[in-house]
């Protein structure tokens, strides 16, 4: 968030000390609340509220955020569902604490997925459970571990007809990019319009909104830390990813579409004839203006 990160940077790095309370939203329908108080400025208290937090208490958040956020943790204000809380001046590595605060959102909603990879690299397995968050309103995320791989599959939903047939085309080149980029730390993706057979259990039925599902298969080889972290973080954000890429593709198109009308409105512009009348050659007011015979 760099709201979040914007505002924590002055506290935690540059030693502002005053109080404040800024609410704000981000994206996926997750809201913020920083606090501090005027007597105590020193101590930072961050709320944050995230659609589904009931499954994903369920599926490793207490857990990740007791690991990532050691000590931090306290009772969120009314309206939220979890918060951090730390005193700014007994940090032992501000820049660290900025950076883990900052992507919050990013730890909470990939702990199913950091849970799962945990227990694959561990050799434990998983039993097949499909652990369900709906990460927004209208999108669900599902995430699959299996004793040798982890799957996780995204619905993509969106309200406009351009921007489902723009990221239809988009997800279709997912599948068709991994056949010329391979590597032993790339998943396997696939998408399509039904759900896949991973999730028949559940008889989900697509809705006119829905674009399909993406699936992704990673596998026990390519769980290094550095492509782990990545993969991660760009599973979090999936959905915006792949929303910049709409808006930037409609602002090209749009653009193109311009440039042509301005082409063609000098076409037209060039091939007005001129008024030309021979039998009125000369014959000129004095003012200078054609003189019409009737």
């Amino acid at each position: 968030s760099s709201i979040l990160l914007e505002n924590l940077s002055t506290r935690i790095l540059e030693g502002k000390r005053e109080s404040c309370d800024i609410k704000f939203c981000d994206f996926d329908g997750v809201d913020f609340k920083i606090s501090v108080d005027d007597e105590t400025p020193n101590i930072v208290k961050v709320c944050m509220a995230t659609p589904d937090w009931v499954n994903l208490s369920k599926y490793g958040t207490k857990s990740k955020i007791a690991k990532q956020y050691p000590g931090m943790e306290t009772d969120p204000d009314e309206g939220y569902d979890m918060a951090l809380e730390f005193d700014c001046d007994s940090l032992e590595n501000p820049a660290k604490t900025l950076e883990d605060v900052a992507n919050l959102r990013m730890h909470i909603l990939t702990a199913p997925i950091d849970a799962a990879m945990d227990s694959l690299v561990n050799g434990s397995g998983g039993n097949g459970e499909i652990q369900q968050v709906n990460y927004r309103n209208d999108g669900k995320m599902f995430v699959i571990p299996k004793a040798d791989r982890v799957v996780v599959i995204i619905s993509i939903d969106f309200a406009d007809e351009t921007d489902r047939s723009i990221s239809k085309v988009f997800l279709q080149e997912f599948v068709e990019t991994q056949r010329t980029v391979r590597n032993a730390t790339t998943p396997t993706v696939t998408f399509g319009k039904n759900p896949p057979t991973e999730l028949s259990e559940l008889g989900l039925g697509a809705s006119a909104n829905t674009v399909g599902y993406v699936l992704f298969s990673f596998l026990k080889s390519g769980m290094t830390d550095t492509s782990r972290a990545r993969a991660v973080s760009l599973l979090s954000q999936f959905r915006v990813y792949l929303h910049y890429h709409i808006k930037a593709s409609k602002t090209y198109l749009h653009m193109r579409m311009r440039k042509r009308v301005n082409m063609w409105m000098q076409v037209l512009n060039r091939a007005k004839p001129e008024y030309k009348d021979e039998t009125k050659a000369g014959t000129k007011t004095a003012s200078g203006k054609s003189f019409i015979k009737k």
